[in-house]
């Protein structure tokens, strides 16, 4: 999903993104421009292999209940991009971090996601604003453990201390 024009044109761009299984690539999902929005939900297939999972590149994105999984970076938030929320999602294994926050913000929240095995951070908050991140499975229920999974800027308490899905 990109935005072309210039940010000062009336023109949008906006995707329903779902049931798909995208592989490979620079990037799985790419939401680009400050006019360009996605609603990337219910993949469960996958969104795998490819360098980063889902780029959200001065556009916004909500996320909710996919598979993002053995990508480099899963989830990128960079140029003002905003994530309206990002909920119910297995974000895990990826091969740098689950969620990176360069330069943008999650305005809604993330949670109830699994974002364990991810070889870096679950979540990694380069920007300023705090982002909230509760109730989502980091791989242990040990609260150092936990707590090493998240860079600073990120409230993850409470967390959820079993990663089995009860719903």
């Amino acid at each position: 999903v990109v935005n072309a024009p210039a940010a000062s044109s009336p023109y949008t761009a906006s995707s329903d993104i779902s049931n798909s299984t995208l592989s490979g690539g620079a990037k799985g999902i790419l939401v680009q421009g400050s006019q360009a929005s996605a609603n990337i939900h219910n993949n469960p297939s996958t969104i795998t292999g490819a360098v980063i999972g889902v780029d959200v590149d001065g556009g916004s994105a909500t996320i909710y209940r996919n598979n993002i999984t053995a990508n480099g970076t899963g989830v990128r938030v960079i140029n003002g991009g905003q994530v309206t929320s990002a909920t119910e999602n297995f974000i895990i294994n990826n091969t740098s971090e689950g969620i990176r926050i360069e330069t943008g913000t999650v305005t809604g929240a993330i949670n109830y996601n699994d974002l364990s095995g991810n070889t870096g951070l679950a979540i990694n908050n380069l920007s300023a604003p705090m982002t909230a991140a509760t109730c989502n499975w980091y791989g242990s229920f040990v609260p150092a453990i936990v707590a090493a999974e998240v860079s600073a800027n990120v409230t993850y308490l409470p967390y959820l201390t079993t990663g089995t899905d009860e719903q």
